[in-house]
């Protein structure tokens, strides 16, 4: 089976199966801090299929609740958050949109795909024939693990990819509600690439084309948090991952992401988890 690291840490280009610009790794919902991971970005198109329990799954303000066998097909660069109330499991395979060319996404009617931001996600019920088949053959692909087997996954992929493509519902939404979609991924995007740096308010909201105001009431309608609030989840969030997953060590972990200093970083991590880092650390086994 293909593993990774942690749905968090896995970044753009960082894949897992030979020769394929792709990855399958599998997800415990526990072991995520609160069950929970909000604001996730990245290039790679990405299906998520529920093995065990329930998931919510937020995508540019589409809400899912995913059942057992049921999946979700998430579009390149669109921020969406995973929330589960119990132990959840679920298999992510994420595969560069590069795979397919521009004749291939004009073949499918789908040209704009990436670029226009009325196409979000796709919900995959095994009910259905056509989704039935691309929720077991993604399944079947944890199990293999030769390189001989990268030309078949690739193929599959692609198979898959395209079935998923044809049929991503168009999203019939006014032009506000567009514009304040595209406006919110920018910042959430923005944030999970600088959240290491020195952020502002000002800074964020200008990398979402807004004004301060505009810019929190976003970020409250979408993502029930005001803006730098969630930028302090987010890094606190991260710290928690690193906390249970490397060994490096508590300040390194701070300042990497984005803390001035350790106090600011131990009051902040305390008040969200009310334990210490070190404590947390201890609890996971690190």
């Amino acid at each position: 089976m293909y593993v990774t690291g942690n749905i968090l840490l896995d970044a753009n280009g960082q894949y897992n199966i030979p020769f394929c610009p792709a990855s399958c790794f599998e997800v415990t919902t526990s072991q995520l801090p609160y069950n929970m991971i909000a604001g996730l970005v990245h290039y790679d198109f990405e299906l998520m299929i529920v093995t065990e329990g329930t998931l919510s799954v937020d995508v540019c303000g589409n809400n899912y609740d995913l059942a057992e066998g049921q999946g979700l097909f998430i579009n390149s660069g669109r921020y969406h958050s995973i929330t589960s109330n119990e132990k959840s499991v679920f298999t992510c395979l994420r595969i560069s949109p590069d795979i397919v060319t521009f004749k291939e996404y004009d073949a499918l009617g789908k040209h704009d795909l990436i670029s226009n931001f009325q196409y979000t996600s796709l919900k995959l019920d095994p009910h259905d024939s056509w989704a039935s088949s691309v929720i077991r053959t993604s399944l079947s692909m944890k199990e293999i693990s030769s390189k001989e087997g990268s030309s078949y996954i690739q193929a599959q992929f692609l198979k898959n990819l395209e079935s998923m493509i044809r049929h991503i519902p168009y999203d019939h939404v006014s032009l506000a509600e567009l514009s304040n979609r595209i406006s919110i991924n920018k910042m959430v995007t923005y944030i999970t690439e600088e959240y290491a740096s020195s952020l502002t308010e000002e800074r964020i909201a200008k990398a979402g084309n807004c004004d301060i105001a505009r810019c929190n009431s976003l970020f409250r309608k979408y993502l029930n948090s005001s803006c730098l609030d969630f930028v302090n989840m987010f890094r606190i969030t991260k710290s928690a991952i690193l906390l249970q997953s490397t060994n490096k060590s508590i300040s390194g972990i701070a300042f990497e992401c984005g803390f001035t200093s350790l106090t600011e970083f131990r009051n902040e991590f305390q008040s969200l988890y009310l334990v210490a880092p070190k404590t947390y650390r201890l609890k996971k086994g690190k």
